[in-house]
């Protein structure tokens, strides 16, 4: 009985780790420390998944928009730019079945 709660946690936190992995916005140690597993196991579970290039672009415009974020006045344009290109490669990564509808 234990073994089956084992696996079916394990399979909610790989679940997490995808939605936060997603995000960009946190390293992996951050990941592992959240969802209380090893880096060791996040850096696996990395490996495994697949990141097309928009996941990396996702995670380049998220950093971005975090620090145009710092001072809004001065980029209110670009940050909504960034919002409205964030939100289309949110809908293709869903398209594609990377991520879990939220």
């Amino acid at each position: 009985m234990s073994q089956n709660t084992t696996k079916t946690d394990l399979i909610k936190k790989r679940a997490e780790f995808q939605q936060l992995y997603l995000t960009g916005k946190y390293t992996q140690l951050e990941i592992a420390l959240k969802i209380g597993v090893s880096r060791a196991t996040i850096n696996a579970w990395v490996r495994d998944f697949p990141v097309p290039a928009y996941l990396r672009v996702l995670r380049r415009l998220t950093k971005e928009l975090e620090r145009l974020s710092q001072n809004p006045q001065e980029n209110e344009e670009k940050i909504f730019n960034y919002i409205v290109h964030l939100e289309k490669l949110e809908t293709m990564i869903r398209k594609h079945k990377y991520t879990p509808q939220i």
